[in-house]
């Protein structure tokens, strides 16, 4: 979840950052898309999971009545003991990119007035807290900071800042550029390697791997050239069911636990990886066909002026 959310602030720049956000209109048009893109398959489906463990008897109908605010404002994450009630444990993801979505306009403002070098500093810095930060909850025993909204907000901006931080102009010699992206790669993997061999039963020392790891890979990224093939129909079309794949896992990983659960069955765990995949791929292309494509067509002319 670390390089997601780091990716999403990286790509959010590259596709968003030269937008003026000093002008609210570009705000509101920013937090419209956001909305059209996210809230209506979330609710949805949000909706759906509930009844779903209200009818296999995981819920009580009153609570989930109370929690309603909950849901609808996605402050889900907010409440670390609700992580694994309702839909929570599936959504919670959602709450805290929402969350890095409406300070992203701000956050564009803040980090254009830096230099390369104070960004190189700032994102240094936001590093090492991350890398930092679970000593103080595994030591102490606080909360847990998988699912904590401001922790997930500095790994979404510190992709703001690696995107920033390549955009700047470089007068390094060109064979050197073109050699980051695999130089970043084979460090990163070596890091990996390194750190799961050796620390791997010592999971409290692996906090600072994935931060480091995909801040090198992303910085890496700036001169990274893909394949023509990886803009084809194909290749779009699973990008844009990526998101209801993952809702997908509503329909998929509590009936079938329920299931097996009730009937006594086991079943191989490979096998049931691959059935699972299977069919969060189905629900993902009806949730997009049917849903989200609909809504979204429906949306957009009413939110969304054209230029």
């Amino acid at each position: 979840m670390t390089a997601f959310f780091m990716l999403s602030g990286y790509s959010l720049v590259i596709s968003n950052g030269n937008k003026d956000y000093n002008k609210f209109d570009n705000i509101k048009t920013f937090y419209k898309k956001r909305f059209i893109s996210i809230y209506p398959l979330y609710i949805i489906v949000g909706n759906i999971g509930v009844v779903l463990k209200i009818v296999m008897g995981k819920q009580i109908i009153m609570d989930n009545v109370l929690l309603i605010p909950v849901e609808l404002f996605c402050f889900q994450s907010f409440y670390e003991s609700l992580f694994s009630y309702a839909h929570n444990a599936g959504t919670w993801f959602i709450s805290c990119l929402l969350f890095s979505y409406f300070l992203f306009p701000w956050f564009v403002n803040l980090l254009k007035n830096l230099s390369r070098s104070q960004l190189v500093f700032a994102l240094f810095v936001v590093v090492l807290l991350l890398s930092y930060s679970p000593y103080v909850a595994e030591r102490f025993h606080t909360a847990r900071l998988y699912a904590n909204p401001f922790f997930r907000l500095l790994e979404f901006v510190s992709g703001m800042m690696i995107a920033m931080i390549n955009s700047e102009k470089q007068n390094s010699i060109e064979w050197l550029r073109r050699l980051r992206s695999p130089l970043a790669f084979s460090l990163s993997s070596l890091l990996l390697f390194v750190g799961i061999t050796f620390l791997g039963y010592f999971h409290i020392y692996l906090n600072w791997l994935p931060i480091i790891c995909f801040s090198i890979i992303l910085i890496g990224a700036g001169y990274l050239i893909f394949p023509s093939s990886f803009n084809n129909k194909t290749v779009r079309y699973l990008s844009s069911i990526s998101y209801a794949f993952f809702l997908g896992q509503t329909f998929v990983f509590v009936p079938w636990r329920y299931l097996l659960g009730r009937y006594n069955y086991t079943v191989n765990n490979m096998m049931l990886i691959v059935c699972s995949f299977i069919a969060c791929m189905f629900f993902a292309v009806v949730l997009h066909e049917l849903v989200e494509n609909r809504i979204s067509s429906w949306l957009k002319p009413k939110l969304i002026k054209s230029n």
